[in-house]
């Protein structure tokens, strides 16, 4: 008995080993170099004199950007990623069955490479891939379920769209997947602010801009305005909108506002969980797809992630369907 005892206490002290590695920084504290020092002083003087603007969002998100202010006045940003708002907000560690399904990709050896996770933020290390990081291959997982429903060629895409954007690290996987065009970002300016600061630290040769550019080529576009929207928007569709567990969690009026804005792009990746704030976004995701009838729809639960589901759309090459109803 007391052998077996050992065995269990010996296996439960090696899974409890294994999830605090999970969660060490893959990067130390160590003295910031100027290029580090110019950007977080740039961030902090942004951050300072952004003026409270008449921004709809729901209550539960107020408390969250003063908490957001107040740590990148107080603490380093180089190590964002392990505060407790940044956590609770954008920070997902996967599930080990969103690993296995990448591995199993015909192309995984190309995923794995964009996988590599940089320190900027450190980010903790997934236990079962220690180059990467629980968040990051989450974002890969999504966007692979996506890409088995309408296979795109990402290299191919002109410009996309991305409704709360986190702080960039889906921006920054699609470039490191081969994306060579303009990434816009809509997003609270906090969340702008920090994207910004993230993307410039990658030295991945982005143009991170706030301004209005015609130039396509590797581009990020910061948006915390829905009046700037229509001038940084292409004058042809999108070729992809992307909202996951950001559209469903805004009001209904700043929702309609942006898909009124966006057009109607080539394809949609929503995902959404079944209520938010007293919001039935089952029922408000299943009305969307009535209001779009020229694209064909794919809508199926994440078993793995209850009760959120995956919606995915993409236009019919039908020229004489209808346009949106909205």
């Amino acid at each position: 008995m007391i052998v077996n005892q050992c065995k269990k206490l010996y296996r439960l002290t090696k899974r409890m080993l294994i999830v605090v590695k999970s969660r060490r920084s893959i990067c130390k504290p160590r003295p910031s170099s100027m290029a580090e020092t110019k950007l977080i002083t740039d961030l902090r003087h942004k951050m300072n004199k952004l003026k409270s603007k008449n921004i709809i969002i729901e209550n539960e998100w107020a408390g969250r950007l003063n908490q957001l202010r107040q740590d990148f006045k107080s603490k380093d940003p180089r190590n964002f990623l392990n505060w407790d708002v940044v956590n609770q907000t954008m920070f997902h560690e996967c599930r080990e069955v969103e690993l296995d399904y990448l591995k199993k990709l015909n192309d995984w050896p190309k995923w794995k490479e964009a996988l590599q996770e940089s320190s900027v933020g450190c980010p903790r290390r997934y236990s079962k891939l220690k180059s990467s990081s629980g968040n990051l291959i989450h974002s890969a997982y999504n966007l692979a379920r996506f890409l088995s429903f309408n296979n795109l060629n990402i290299t191919k895409l002109d410009v996309i769209f991305e409704f709360g954007g986190g702080y960039g690290s889906l921006c920054r996987l699609f470039y490191k997947l081969g994306f060579q065009g303009k990434y816009i970002i809509y997003d609270l300016p906090e969340f702008s602010l920090l994207q910004e600061y993230f993307l410039k630290s990658l030295n991945m040769d982005l143009n991170v801009t706030k301004e209005n550019t015609s130039d396509y080529h590797k581009t990020v576009t910061l948006i915390s305005d829905t009046s700037e929207l229509a001038q940084h928007l292409p004058k042809k569709s999108l070729d992809m909108l992307i909202a996951t567990w950001s559209l469903s969690e805004s009001p209904i009026s700043l929702r309609q506002n942006i898909l009124k804005s966006v057009g109607n792009p080539n394809n949609y990746l929503i995902a959404y969980q079944e209520k938010f704030c007293n919001i039935n976004n089952e029922e408000y995701f299943s009305n969307l797809i009535h209001l779009y009838p020229n694209y064909t729809w794919q809508k199926y639960p994440i078993a793995h992630l209850p009760p959120s589901h995956y919606l995915f759309g993409k236009k019919n090459n039908d020229q004489n369907s209808p346009e949106a109803l909205y």
